[in-house]
């Protein structure tokens, strides 16, 4: 197996099936916006730390939960009036 194989199958969690490397990528990509995001925006925007993180967390679920939540609403599966 080439070099460039393993490190794609390490890197997308087709490690042959190993629970510990993909619990290293979960926590890795679960992470990785409180240790890079924020402290990014603390520095570089100068935002303080309730906004950096509060940011952090519209950049990630705004657009993922909107998608989601649009895909139920086709189907027929979204209540709007409850949900707000």
């Amino acid at each position: 197996m080439s070099a460039d194989v393993a490190l794609f199958r390490w890197v997308t969690g087709f490690a042959g099936h190993h629970p510990a490397l993909d619990a290293v990528m979960s926590a890795v990509a679960n992470y990785a916006p409180l240790v890079v995001v924020v402290p990014a925006l603390l520095f570089l925007a100068r935002m303080s730390p309730q906004t950096a993180t509060g940011t952090s967390l519209a950049a990630m679920v705004l657009p993922v939960g909107a998608l989601g939540a649009y895909e139920y609403y086709k189907e027929g599966h979204l209540q709007i009036g409850p949900s707000l």
